[in-house]
């Protein structure tokens, strides 16, 4: 599905580059963001 998403998107708009495209959907973006977030304090060592 992914590189689907990358053939329909490099088709649609030749000149953009491919660090452009997104492959991930927006509830995988949001899966990996709230997996890694890292918006928590963490205890400092002394």
């Amino acid at each position: 599905m992914r590189f689907q998403r990358l053939l329909a998107a490099v088709t649609a708009q030749p000149d953009l580059p491919v660090t452009g495209v997104d492959v991930l959907t927006e509830a995988e973006q949001r899966q990996l963001l709230a997996w890694n977030d890292t918006g928590r304090a963490v205890p400092r060592r002394p």
